[in-house]
């Protein structure tokens, strides 16, 4: 790098960086570039000024400075990079942005402007992927935003929270940090003392970075922590200066800036807090001389990355850009039940994959879904979602590696998916074949319920239009083509298993065939079956003459109860006949195609 960078993101195993150079690694790049692992290359023509702020919807990149142009398209200081072409949002705004953050398909943009989209929005603005929309009032006067998160509520909104040099957020007294529900503005507390300047979240707690030495009245150099109702000092916080950017990784807090953290006098600019004490990582970004500053970090896979006004780390020559190491560390996720049937996955790696160890407090065995039905598994995959019934609500805590992305294979029609260790939103989802049409996902509480976001620990259904794979988080950049297009129906999925198999008696008592359902039928039906004893199965269709017309089964499978959809679309209107031999069991059943 020819120059400081200001803001970076991460897309998979791609980072990006933002900031005042123009050149990496000899590579023009005019203000932002894209790391992948071993080189630096630009997006496009880059822009026309520095960047200073990055957030991800999606696979898509969104970029905010104080550049008019985004690979010569007139853009007005906010942008998006769609892994090919830099495109404008709306008319833009009418000065520089200094902050942005997105949560679903929202990006939230802060700054020194006064105008969004050719509408009034004070210093901070929504943008839907359709248009710009304010705050209510923003933040009024002379006050200006410095930092933006953007996260869950728990109630399927979004909070969005503001950090910078202000006194008053929607005409509420709200010192240097406030809160957006959606609705209206109010204060976390009493606030801090000085300027935040940097914000980052933890499961439910909210940590905020900057200048000040108090948060709510409480002695908090630089760095504190808001759980929803009170702050609290982290440790005896990091020294003489001020935080500038904050990660999170696991159970561990990363912070970057200016200040000493240790007993000794050497500047280090960055530090570990592992929950109970601050730790340095190595001899850190100093001496710092006029630089050494880290302005930005960023996570990806096992790897901390880090950006600013740094020319060395480690003790060693480092142009602006450097990583750390991060090695796999146990997670732990807590997750909620209700009374009776729940929808569950393992959003982690664990040691002990026993639904028996996973989830003890459960009354039934655990119930993956295939193309043939349910099947009954004493161990639970991560990525793959199981339906499990508790006797009263409870709760489990899993610990294991991160499982940070998964493809999940998937046939067409329904199929039953897992999570993995972080919450993803649907709309981020892609797929191979590009662009699979899907149902929307469905989670379970009692009933089916519509799910905007993937949950760690849950479990979710989605119907496909074809056989291929969905990923749950990219590796590198996609286009948005690549996402899954998600089509409402009326349709639910498949109802939970049979009580019978999942109380007292796990498998069916007797060798069955039931009656298809719906019949006659246009051009779907399902066909059930049981099995008392693990069976070489073959269910085959034929038509009046006695011809076979398809095998819809023919393998080896476990006990239980089973179901498969037959599509008759390529076939004609009349009376059909279905077989199952399972074993020495065989039956024959008739079903009526009416087109």
């Amino acid at each position: 790098m020819n120059g400081a960078i200001r803001a970076l993101a991460a897309i998979g195993s791609d980072v990006y960086a933002g900031g005042l150079f123009t050149r990496a690694a000899g590579v023009k790049v005019n203000y932002i570039a894209r790391w992948n692992g071993s080189g630096w290359f630009p997006l496009g023509t880059g822009m026309d000024n520095p960047v200073v702020a990055l957030a991800v919807i999606g696979t898509d990149l969104y970029a905010g400075g104080v550049f008019d142009s985004a690979g010569g398209v007139k853009v007005n200081y906010v942008a998006k990079w769609d892994g090919s072409s830099w495109s404008a949002l709306g008319t833009g705004l009418d000065n520089q942005v200094d902050a942005i953050a997105s949560y679903g398909t929202d990006l939230y943009a802060g700054g020194f402007f006064e105008n969004a989209g050719g509408g009034p929005a004070s210093h901070i603005a929504r943008w839907d992927g359709f248009g710009w929309s304010s705050l209510g009032i923003g933040l009024r006067g002379t006050n200006y935003v410095q930092t933006l998160l953007a996260t869950s509520n728990g109630i399927g909104g979004t909070n969005v929270y503001v950090g910078g040099q202000f006194d008053t957020a929607g005409g509420v007294a709200a010192r240097y940090i406030a809160e957006w529900n959606g609705g209206h503005w109010s204060a976390l507390g009493t606030g801090t003392n000085w300027n935040v300047l940097a914000l980052a979240v933890s499961g439910t707690d909210i940590y905020a970075g900057g200048l000040f030495n108090f948060a709510g009245g409480v002695l908090s150099p630089h760095v504190a922590r808001w759980d929803g109702s009170t702050w609290s000092a982290v440790g005896s916080g990091v020294g003489d200066y001020s935080v500038l950017a904050i990660a999170v990784y696991g159970t561990d807090l990363y912070a970057s800036g200016t200040f000493t953290a240790f007993s000794n006098s050497d500047p280090h600019d960055i530090a570990r807090w592992n929950g109970s004490s601050w730790s340095p990582l190595g001899s850190g970004t100093g001496p710092r001389a006029g630089y050494g500053t880290p302005e930005a970090l960023v996570i990806s896979g096992n790897d901390l990355y880090v950006g600013g006004y740094l020319r060395s780390a480690g003790g060693k020559p480092s142009m602006y850009f450097a990583r750390w190491g991060l090695p796999p560390r146990p997670s732990s996720v807590s997750i909620v039940h209700r009374s009776g049937w729940n929808l569950v996955s393992t959003p982690e790696v664990p040691s002990n994959d026993s639904v028996k160890v996973l989830f003890p407090d459960a009354v039934s065995k655990a119930f993956s879904y295939t193309s043939g039905g349910y099947q009954i598994s004493s161990t639970m995959t991560p990525g793959v979602g199981y339906w499990l019934k508790f006797p009263t609500s409870t709760g489990d805590s899993i610990t294991g590696t991160v499982f940070p992305k998964d493809s999940v294979p998937v046939i067409q029609g329904w199929n039953l998916i897992g999570s993995i260790s972080q919450p993803i939103y649907v709309g981020s989802i892609t797929s191979n074949p590009p662009g699979m049409i899907t149902s929307r996902l469905f989670g379970y509480s009692g009933s089916y319920v519509i799910a905007d976001s993937i949950r760690p620990g849950s479990a979710y259904w989605v119907k496909t239009n074809q056989a291929g794979k969905l990923f749950l988080a990219s590796s590198g950049l996609m286009s948005a083509s690549n996402r899954i297009k998600i089509t409402p129906t009326p349709e639910l999925p498949p109802a939970p298993p049979n009580e019978k198999a999942a109380g007292g008696r796990d498998i069916p008592i007797a060798f069955s065939l039931d009656h298809n359902y719906p019949n006659p039928f246009n051009p779907t039906t399902v066909l059930r079956y049981a099995l008392p004893t693990a069976s070489r199965v073959r269910l085959s269709i034929y038509n009046v003459l006695g011809q076979l017309v398809t095998t819809l089964v023919d393998r080896d499978e476990d006990a239980g109860y089973k179901q498969i959809r037959w599509s008759a679309s390529a076939a004609t209107s009349g009376v059909y006949f279905y077989r199952l031999q399972a074993g020495k069991f065989s039956d024959v059943k008739k079903m009526m195609l009416v087109k």
